[in-house]
């Protein structure tokens, strides 16, 4: 068993093992810490880099904004995602870039070397160098997902589950969309209480 970080409270974990990192989103301010890698194997690692920018986080990931290079971390705070390059040397990150989302950041991941952001009632593809528009996954053109705009949902998660479909997970539902963010199923997955994660 390794002691985390000096605070009470770890929300979520990512790791980078090719750069040796792990970056932990912690403590009552919620900002993102890095640690090397030795702090895993029990080492008594005395340094801790906490990206200040990134108080009050509310969701992370890792991805990569080309194959086979560094890690880069993606933090969500409110509307703004700051990515950061991460990096074996000191001071171990670097700010590359920041984007506005549509919405309050509650979910981040990279679904087709694009980071997917999941906000109330929503989710968009953003370019990872924000060079393009989004692409809203909850299309406003499609009259059957109308009613996810009327209360807001809590975004959980989204994953591909085909060649062009997605599932959405919001806090009451799922719901399954191709690329352009119109339904693809006319089914929608209930859940029987309101999921903790996905």
């Amino acid at each position: 068993i390794v002691r985390a970080a000096d605070c009470k409270r770890v929300c979520q974990i990512e790791l980078m093992p090719k750069e040796k990192m792990v970056a932990l989103l912690s403590g009552r301010n919620r900002h993102v810490h890095l640690f090397p890698w030795a702090a895993l194997e029990g080492a008594d690692v005395n340094f801790d880099a906490k990206l200040t920018e990134t108080k009050g986080c509310q969701a992370m990931t890792i991805g990569a904004l080309r194959p086979g290079g560094p890690a880069c971390l993606l933090a969500g705070v409110k509307r703004q995602v700051f990515c950061y390059e991460i990096t074996r040397v000191k001071p171990h990150h670097r700010k590359l870039w920041e984007v506005q989302a549509p919405g309050i950041a509650q979910w981040l991941g990279i679904i087709r070397d694009r980071l997917c952001v999941g906000y109330p009632s929503g989710f968009a593809l953003l370019a990872m160098q924000g060079e393009s528009s989004p692409v809203s996954l909850v299309s406003p053109g499609d009259p059957s997902l109308a009613f996810l705009a009327q209360q807001p949902l809590d975004a959980l998660h989204a994953m591909e589950v085909g060649a062009n479909e997605l599932l959405l997970c919001f806090s009451q539902l799922g719901v399954y969309v191709d690329a352009t963010g119109r339904r693809s199923r006319t089914q929608e997955l209930m859940w029987p209480a309101t999921p903790l994660a996905c």
